[in-house]
């Protein structure tokens, strides 16, 4: 007769560690880490433990303090201070509007394996742009040699680029609003990007010495002009520059009063032909301002002739979408 597991001590690693998946570190900490010495080890073997520190348990930090150690993964919620020295094995970091103590210590001193880096800030004040240009200054000077994936998405770039380094480990970047000079040095200073989210600035300036990213396979660009007509000379300088992209990602704002006259619109159809030989995927997302103020038939009537025209310009040589969001 098969023996009865009457305990949780007795079930077998494997079965210990699915369980743990559904917990986070604090939970794992203070209910495994105790019981024994098979359990102690085990804890302190597992692989992307999980804390979350916020302002709700900030008071009960000593209590788990000494558990910093083997935590990799590490969401820090506003208004927390710590120090990131006590996380030894952080790979993962996600902030949420982090404080100038936080910003200060993002650097290679502090985060030496750090591959993941997420920061969602709502409050930008001076102090605050200027530790973020001071990030960026790091970032594109190779101070994290490991850094894979990160988002500043909200945060935009100003600072200069004579002193960038190759950033080589970096392979997915989303940043706020950049020009096309910014653009292209990022490009150059991370030869390893596949995957590209940024925010258009407009530029008068004319381009000349373009310098190919042939790595680069995914591209969203946020056109935030309200201008009308577009002008497409300006995505166009951004997109010659990576000729073996295959998915492209474009929004766009549009007041609904103008729209009709997007019926005889290119949607970047000769441009595709032209310079996106391997693109598999074209996404087109048209915000639209004032559109409730006509009746639903006239809007549904609208979109689908767009949809229409949209479709028969790219004629399946790829797969595409078109998304109206009425803001």
């Amino acid at each position: 007769m098969e023996k009865c597991l009457s305990r949780f001590e007795d079930l077998p690693n494997e079965l210990i560690i699915d369980i743990c998946k559904y917990l986070n570190a604090r939970e794992i900490f203070q209910s495994f880490y105790n019981i024994n010495y098979r359990f102690k080890i085990l804890v302190e073997s597992f692989d992307n433990l999980q804390l979350t520190i916020s302002l709700f348990d900030s008071n009960e930090k000593k209590n788990y303090e000494k558990f910093f150690l083997y935590i990799q993964i590490l969401i820090i919620d506003r208004g927390i201070n710590i120090d990131l020295k006590h996380f030894k094995k952080l790979h993962r970091l996600m902030l949420r509007n982090p404080n100038e103590k936080i910003f200060e210590q993002l650097n290679h001193y502090s985060l030496p394996h750090i591959e993941y880096l997420s920061i969602n800030h709502k409050f930008l004040t001076s102090t605050i742009q200027s530790l973020i240009n001071n990030l960026y200054q790091r970032i594109f000077s190779n101070h994290f040699s490991n850094l894979k994936f990160c988002n500043l998405s909200e945060m935009k770039i100003e600072i200069p680029i004579e002193n960038w380094q190759q950033s080589l480990s970096l392979n997915i970047l989303k940043v706020g609003e950049i020009n096309i000079f910014i653009y292209r040095a990022i490009l150059s200073t991370c030869p390893n990007l596949y995957f590209f989210e940024l925010k258009k600035l407009q530029h008068n300036e004319l381009l000349l010495n373009i310098k190919l990213h042939f790595n680069l396979k995914q591209l969203i660009i946020k056109d935030k002009d309200q201008s009308f007509p577009w002008n497409d000379r300006f995505i166009n300088d951004y997109i010659i520059c990576v000729p073996n992209l295959e998915n492209l990602t474009i929004h766009r704002i549009n007041f609904f009063k103008k729209i009709e006259q997007y019926l005889n619109y290119d949607w970047f159809s000769s441009k595709i032909i032209h310079c996106l030989y391997l693109l598999r995927q074209f996404n087109f997302i048209l915000h639209i301002y004032d559109s409730k103020r006509l009746t639903k038939c006239y809007r549904e009537n609208i979109f689908c002739a767009l949809k229409e025209h949209f479709l028969y310009l790219h004629k399946d040589r790829y797969q595409v979408r078109i998304k109206f969001v009425q803001e």
